[in-house]
């Protein structure tokens, strides 16, 4: 039996006896005998890591500006490698000085200072002379098990960990870190599309826990005073990072991680979609419809229906269904004449009873078993077929020419769905690792690459993809991701403001929701006018919606006299909301803020 115990230096609780106090020396005497990292043997560097050489292992420090530093664990004290997923920012030239203190040394890299203290091994960090955070046993690393552990203090607020549908301050909940979509949720469900191993401190530090495999964080459930982030393997790696002010957090992490170019003028207007467009003639009968009503249409969506007749058994078709659509390209210049852009929608899997499903095996670009053959996923809601695996290049150059056949048609921007994977089952193997391994980030190399080819064929056209799951750092590729299939529901509405604002304070500046409310529920003109209403005022507007039609023009005229000024209001705004998006691309700051960004 191991027995692993952990006491935080934050803990100021009186022992009220002798016993209590005899008990509280012996789980302190425990504690550092099992700790991953208990005692010091001696510190050097090693390149431009600090090497802290322990008896349990190695942790390296290395600055990478003057307030942000990286710190990760090596069994065998190995350097790290630079294969991050999250950060792709090379260190910064940062002054550094070592001071030996009383029982430990200080590292000093300009505005923060790391505490070492030798035994028990443990890390203070300081910034601007304010200590910020402790750990709390640090680094555990076993098979199946990598984790960190930091001290909370009291009054601390925890903010961040991408999408959830619960309180911005989310001390006091475990929140699992694995993509999955939710269908039909509300207000109070933890697990959404798009997890981000990233939390705000209220006392203004940033912790990046960088390393994408199935696991969790958890923020004080467990023990009230102590954060824990775990993951079943990889890299025991994180970033911590301080500034004076929230602006400069998130400045300081887009930095790290990198920042969104500029949106297309148009995508800051009304972006008009529904599941779903069914033909080329419902298409245009729906669009002049709303320019006739004077609603402005900046782009129209188009779903599943564009390559195929039926939600099941089309998808990876990434062809026109002609029966329905016989004329796309004229269809496409006709609204483009009108000022309106048309979006594809696509998924990255292929069924098995398609013509694309057996040139995607001549061309090896699926997912595999253990034994190396491709992997047909039986239990995939659209019927039978596998997925892509994104993290190959063939297969990322298949994808792309589907891509590019559109886009030499007229087509202006993307919608990539099921991106989480929807349907990734734990034996699915990818070309660089196992499902669970690589989950976190197969929605983050689909965004890289669209982004890159883009780059490479078209330079001076700025990207516009909906995608609907990601990572860290998927900012970097013009990723502008939406919350997921919500419930449409006043619950729904309710829960868009926290998952909106924690999104948008972890790099994703474009985060919005379907308007109006996705999934079930029932034609409520209310709930459409409140929400149109919300929408105006986020960073993306775009109204969508399973069996409900999403434009206001099949609404009340009531409804539709409210949400037309409110369109329009948001048209007038274009130059404010512009300059929000040249604050993002140039700073990192959020389109969306919550109050304590402006008033801590």
């Amino acid at each position: 039996m191991v027995l692993e115990l952990t006491i935080h230096s934050t803990m100021r609780q009186s022992i009220g006896n002798v016993l209590q106090g005899a008990c509280f020396l012996l789980l302190f005497l425990i504690s550092c005998l099992v700790s991953q990292a208990s005692r010091l043997i001696k510190t050097d560097m090693a390149g431009n890591y600090w090497r802290l050489t322990t008896d349990q292992g190695t942790v390296f420090l290395r600055p990478y500006t003057n307030s942000a530093v990286e710190v990760c664990f090596s069994s065998d004290g190995s350097l790290p490698s630079d294969s991050s997923y999250a950060v792709n920012f090379r260190p910064l030239p940062v002054n550094t000085m070592t001071e030996v203190v009383r029982g430990g040394i200080l590292f000093m890299a300009e505005e923060m200072h790391i505490l070492v203290m030798e035994n028990p091994f443990s890390l203070t960090f300081i910034y601007k002379g304010d200590t910020i955070l402790r750990d709390a046993g640090g680094f555990s690393v076993k098979p199946g098990l990598s984790s960190v552990s930091f001290a909370l203090t009291p009054d601390e607020q925890i903010y961040g960990a991408g999408e959830r549908a619960i309180p911005l301050n989310r001390r006091g909940y475990e929140l699992p870190l694995y993509n999955k979509p939710n269908y039909g949720y509300g207000m109070g469900v933890t697990s959404l599309n798009y997890s981000i191993p990233l939390v705000i401190s209220s006392k203004k530090y940033a912790l990046l826990w960088d390393n994408p495999q199935n696991g969790s964080v958890d923020i004080g459930k467990t023990d009230k005073d102590i954060l824990t982030w775990s993951a079943i393997g990889g890299t025991a790696r994180y970033f911590i990072m301080a500034a004076d002010d929230y602006p400069g957090l998130m400045e300081t992490y887009t930095t790290l991680t990198g920042r969104q170019s500029l949106p297309p003028r148009w995508a800051l207007g009304n972006l008009q979609s529904r599941m779903a467009y069914r033909t080329q003639a419902e298409t245009d009968s729906i669009m002049n419809l709303m320019l006739n009503n004077d609603f402005p249409v900046d782009a129209v969506i188009l779903d599943f229906y564009w390559f195929g007749d039926s939600i099941k058994g089309y998808v990876g078709n990434l062809n026109w269904y002609r029966k329905n659509w016989p004329e796309p390209e004229k269809m496409i210049a006709d609204f483009k004449k009108k000022g309106i852009k048309t979006i594809l929608i696509t998924e990255p899997y292929v069924i098995d009873s398609l013509k694309n499903y057996r040139d995607g095996l001549e061309h090896n670009i699926f997912v595999t078993d253990s034994l190396g053959k491709p992997y047909l996923d039986t239990n995939f809601y659209f019927g039978h077929g596998s997925l892509i695996d994104i993290f190959k290049p063939e297969a990322r150059d298949w994808f792309w020419k589907h891509y590019q056949r559109q886009i030499e048609k007229g087509i202006a921007g993307w919608w990539g769905d099921l991106g989480e994977p929807e349907s990734h089952p734990s034996d699915i193997y990818h070309v660089i690792g196992k499902a669970d391994e690589v989950h976190g980030i197969y929605g983050h190399f689909w965004d890289r690459m669209v982004f890159e080819k883009y780059a490479r064929y078209y330079p001076r056209t700025r990207l516009f993809h909906l995608q609907r799951s990601g990572y860290a750092g998927s900012q970097r590729y013009s990723a502008y991701p939406w919350t997921g299939d919500v419930g449409r529901s006043w619950s729904g509405l309710k829960a868009q403001l926290p998952v909106l604002l924690s999104m948008s304070m972890n790099g994703l500046g474009y985060i919005h929701s379907d308007a109006g409310g996705f999934a079930l529920g029932v034609k409520d003109d209310d709930l459409y006018t409140r929400w149109l209403q919300f929408a105006a005022f986020t960073p993306i507007m775009r109204p969508h919606g399973s069996g409900i039609p999403s434009e206001p023009v099949y609404f009340s005229e009531e409804t539709q006299k409210i949400v037309h000024d409110f369109m329009k209001l948001r048209y007038s705004l274009m130059p404010y909301n512009y300059t929000l998006a040249w604050q993002n691309t140039v700073k990192g700051y959020p389109l969306m803020r919550p109050l304590y960004y402006s008033y801590p």
